[in-house]
C-alpha cells in the first residue's frame, strides 16, 4: 500500500485482555500488527464479571454494542475481522456476522478453536451460513480449513493465519555445557500434561540420564502441587513455579527443549510452541490440533494413542549422549520454522487488509 492510497477501515471484533487468554492475546496482537497499516477500530467483547450470570449478561451487552458499531454509516465499506468463539458464545459471532452481513461489511471470521471441528456444532454450521460465501474463514493451519471443510460441507472462501507472527524472535544465547535441560511451561494440570511430564522426570531420573527437568507455572489444584513437590524433594525435577513477562524468557533460555505433552481435547495451535522456537528451542509435544504441522520434525509430535512417556524419553536420552552439534542443528531449525511461519503471516495479513480500498479480502484459497 502507497502512502497516497486511502487506508481500509477495519473492526477487530474480539475479547481482549485482560483476562488474559490465549485468544485474547492473539486477537490484540492481530489489532497491534495491522493497526499502522489501517484505520482500525478495536471493538472488545471481553465481558468478566465474576459470575456466570453476570459475565453473560455483560457478554450479550458487549455484543450488541458491537453490532451497532459495525452498523454505523462511518464504517460502510468496512473489513469486520470477528474472532470466533469457541462454545456457546458462537450466538454472539452468529449475531455479529448477521450484522456485518446485512451491512454489507467485508466479513473475515478467524478460528482459534477445535471444538467445534472434533465435534458437529449446530451453531458453527448456523454460522457459516448466515456469514455467506463471500465471507472469508481464516484458519491456523491448512490441516485445520480441511477438517473444518470435512465437517461442515459448505463452500467457503479461506485462508490460513498461524501464530508465528505474533510472537518475536529472541536473540540467539550459546548453549552452556552441562547435562541437557528440558522444560514444561504451562498453566499445570492434567490436562495440559503435567501428569505426562512427572512420569517423564521420573523414567529419566530412574534410568541416570543425563538429563535436567525444569517446570514452570502455576498449579491450581492441591493434589498437583503435592505431586510436584514430592518430585522435586526426590530431585526429578526443579519447579519455578508461576513465570510472566522476562520470566517466561528466561525460562526458554534455560532449557535446551521444551516438552508439551498435552491432553486438552480442544488444543488448536499453542502459541507456547511458537515461543520456544522462537528461542531456538526444538519440541516434543503430543498430537493435538494443528500441533503436528506445527512442531514437525523439529523435534517430534507423537500420536494420541501412543505411550508418550516411553516415546518421549527414549528420544530424550538419545539426544542427551548424543553429539553436541545435534542440539544446535535442532535450535537452528526452530528459529527457521519460527521464521518461515511469521513470513507466511505477513503473506496472510497482506491479502486480508491490505488490499486497496473498496475491494474484498483476497483468500488465498
Amino acid at each position: 500500500m502507497t502512502e497516497t492510497e486511502v487506508r481500509n477501515r477495519v473492526l477487530v471484533v474480539a475479547p481482549f485482555p485482560p483476562p488474559v487468554h490465549g485468544f485474547a492475546v492473539i486477537m490484540a496482537a492481530l489489532a497491534d500488527e495491522i493497526e499502522h497499516k489501517v484505520s482500525l477500530g478495536r471493538v472488545d467483547l471481553s465481558a468478566d464479571r465474576g459470575g456466570r450470570v453476570a459475565t453473560h449478561l455483560a457478554q450479550a451487552g458487549r455484543c450488541l454494542a458491537a453490532c451497532l458499531r459495525i452498523a454505523r454509516p462511518r464504517n460502510r465499506g468496512a473489513i469486520a475481522a470477528i474472532g470466533v468463539n469457541g462454545g456457546l458464545g458462537q450466538l454472539y459471532t452468529i449475531a455479529l456476522a448477521a450484522t456485518a452481513r446485512l451491512f454489507r461489511r467485508s466479513v473475515i471470521l478467524h478460528h482459534h478453536s477445535y471444538f467445534y471441528i472434533n465435534r458437529p456444532s449446530r451453531l458453527m454450521a448456523t454460522l457459516v451460513r448466515v456469514a455467506g460465501p463471500q465471507a472469508v474463514h481464516v484458519f491456523l493451519s491448512e490441516a485445520m480449513a480441511r477438517a473444518f471443510r470435512a465437517r461442515y460441507a459448505a463452500p467457503i472462501r479461506q485462508d490460513v493465519l498461524n501464530n508465528a507472527l505474533f510472537v518475536p524472535p529472541r536473540p540467539q544465547r550459546p548453549r552452556e555445557d552441562g547435562p541437557l535441560r528440558i522444560g514444561l511451561l504451562s498453566n499445570l494440570s492434567r490436562e495440559k500434561g503435567l501428569h505426562d511430564f512427572l512420569a517423564l522426570a521420573r523414567r529419566l531420573h530412574e534410568a541416570g540420564s543425563p538429563v535436567e527437568c525444569l517446570l514452570g507455572g502455576p498449579a491450581r489444584l492441591d493434589s498437583d502441587r503435592k505431586l510436584i513437590e514430592e518430585a522435586q524433594q526426590r530431585g526429578e525435577l526443579l519447579w519455578r513455579g508461576p513465570l510472566y513477562g522476562a520470566q517466561k524468557d528466561d525460562f526458554f533460555d534455560e532449557i535446551d527443549l521444551f516438552v508439551f505433552p498435552t491432553r486438552y481435547e480442544f488444543e488448536a495451535q499453542p502459541t507456547v510452541i511458537y515461543e520456544a522456537f522462537a528461542a531456538g528451542v526444538p519440541v516434543i509435544a503430543r498430537q493435538r490440533g494443528t500441533i503436528a504441522e506445527q512442531v514437525r520434525a523439529c523435534l517430534s509430535s507423537i500420536p494420541p494413542d501412543e505411550d508418550f512417556t516411553t516415546l518421549a524419553a527414549a528420544q530424550i536420552s538419545a539426544l542427551a549422549t548424543g553429539p553436541a552439534d545435534g542440539v544446535q542443528a535442532l535450535s537452528d531449525m526452530a528459529r527457521a520454522y519460527h521464521a518461515a511461519d511469521a513470513d507466511e503471516g505477513r503473506a496472510t495479513i497482506e491479502r486480508l487488509f491490505y488490499t486497496p480500498t473498496g475491494q474484498p479480502p483476497e483468500p488465498h484459497s
